[in-house]
């Protein structure tokens, strides 16, 4: 994939790969043309674009010419609206499809990059099954065969097999058509994520990167990536992680060095710190979506499909004992659904006029328009409740309480989840341990009790923003790749303070 300096409309995966590449000559002429430094961001998938655009936004702000690279495979059928906003703002940034290793080492490579996570997830006893069987599911047969057998799982797990494994990925030469990307583009730093999602293909400009002597960055994609994804098997020469908790686990389970470990914050929360209000009138706003304007309303925020695949069981309990509410029992429900799971919900919406699905397919809060459609949502709701989402996590940051409803239908995705469980332990929601004891936390909510303000806010300061409210994460990360790519070790990045690496 390249493309134009005219970007096409929002929408499919046959219009990205028309796009063809820019060429110098048709550069604004308000951004530099001397460039500071080259950097190639290698990523997943194009929906995955909106978790760091903040931090290529502040890497144009630095005055440094974008590679992008996202896999073809991995963007089909999903979402570019944070991607093509960004491209119109920033012509002269260059976009290609990313070059996939095609050689005879390709399925043993990734069949034992699976088997060494699955391995991984084999010897964590305090995390839900449910991740381990999920990977399971990604083994190459051969292995799924020993996996049936006691023995052959006890071998499996043993963290000589994934030593094992590692020493025969440091054998295995990078993939010729990735090198060859990179000596043409000549990058100063390679700056890759996740690089641990099932079958991987930006390791690949890692392990090229690392065969030509580049620097290379890996940064923490979402709150759950270092816990119930993959493993990191190329180790950058410097992981980007949100926080102390993902530097645990990326010591714990990735094998990450501490010394190579930079605590950044969350660059995909940075909307909500650092960026205008988008609130507007709450009746032009529920006019919009559909509901009356002098009535309360409880948002209900789904979850992934991974999560809980069909949640409007609960939704529909909720709504029944609303009913019974001496303050919420004429208030609608609002449902927004996670983008990959709203089908569950549009057979709710049609048969009770209590329940509007909005937006009908979900959204993640990509462009300016889409996060005033959150923030709008959440600021006028009388209360907020859900299961087990990042959206929890967004309205936290947007200073609103939320309710989670802890359940035993979801208890392997919720409390023996480690990322939702180090939410949970913060003190930073309002739980309820059933649908009549969630409407008593709805209701004291919407009366104006917040017992865990305090609580919000500490684990705001912990979690997204460790290094001080203050300091936006994707302007810190920028700043470490840019002195990563000037030469500065990693090992000496890491120990400079944050100031420092800022140059304030």
């Amino acid at each position: 994939m390249e493309r134009s300096g005219r970007f096409p409309e929002i929408g499919t995966h046959e219009t990205l790969s028309r796009i063809i590449h820019v060429r110098r000559s048709s550069w604004v002429e308000h951004l530099p043309q001397h460039f500071e430094m080259r950097v190639l961001v290698a990523g997943r998938s194009v929906y995955h674009f909106a978790y760091y655009r903040s931090v290529l936004e502040a890497l144009r702000r630095h005055g440094h010419e974008l590679e992008l690279r996202f896999d073809e495979k991995w963007s089909s059928g999903n979402s570019d609206v944070s991607l093509q906003g960004f491209l119109k703002e920033n012509p002269e940034v260059s976009l290609q499809w990313s070059k996939t290793r095609k050689d005879w080492l390709r399925e043993p490579l990734f069949a034992l990059r699976e088997l060494r996570s699955y391995s991984s997830y084999l010897r964590r006893f305090e995390q839900s099954a449910y991740y381990l069987d999920r990977w399971r599911k990604y083994l190459n047969p051969a292995f799924t065969r020993i996996d049936k057998v006691n023995a052959g799982r006890w071998l499996l797990g043993r963290k000589s097999i994934s030593g094992a494994i590692r020493v025969l990925e440091a054998m295995a030469p990078a993939a010729k058509n990735v090198v060859a990307d990179l000596r043409s583009v000549a990058p100063d730093v390679v700056l890759a994520s996740p690089a641990n999602m099932r079958f991987t293909e930006e390791v690949e400009y890692i392990k090229a990167a690392r065969h030509l002597g580049i620097p290379t960055a890996v940064l923490v994609l979402s709150w759950d990536n270092m816990s119930t994804k993959g493993l990191i098997n190329l180790h950058p020469d410097l992981l980007l992680a949100w926080n102390r908790t993902h530097a645990s686990e990326a010591i714990l389970h990735h094998g990450i060095s501490e010394n190579r470990i930079l605590l950044t914050g969350a660059p995909f929360f940075d909307k909500w710190f650092d960026r205008e209000q988008h609130t507007v009138d709450r009746s032009e706003f529920l006019r919009r979506v559909g509901l009356p304007g002098d009535m309360p309303f409880v948002l209900y925020l789904g979850s992934s499909a991974n999560i809980a695949r069909d949640e409007s069981w609960l939704v529909t309990d909720l709504i029944k004992e609303l009913s019974k509410s001496s303050t919420l029992d004429k208030a609608s429900i609002m449902v927004r659904p996670h983008p990959a799971n709203a089908r569950p919900f549009a057979e709710l919406a049609q048969s009770d006029q209590r329940v509007v699905v909005w937006p009908p397919d979900g959204q993640l809060p990509e462009s300016d328009g889409m996060q005033a459609d959150f923030q709008n949502s959440v600021q006028h709701a009388s209360a907020i409740v859900g299961i087990n989402t990042t959206a929890m996590i967004d309205t936290l940051a947007l200073g609103r309480p939320c309710v989670a409803i802890i359940t035993g239908q979801y208890e392997n995705t919720q409390m023996r989840a480690q990322h939702f469980q180090h939410l949970f332990d913060s003190g930073a929601l309002n739980v309820a341990r059933s649908i009549g004891e969630a409407v008593t936390q709805l209701e004291a909510v919407a009366s104006g009790h917040d017992d865990h303000a305090e609580a919000r806010l500490a684990f705001l300061s912990k979690f997204l923003r460790p290094q001080g409210m203050d300091i936006n994460a994707g302007e810190l990360v920028a700043a470490a790749v840019t002195e990563l790519g000037r030469g500065t070790k990693a090992t000496n990045l890491c120990e400079m303070p944050v100031k420092q690496i800022l140059k304030v």
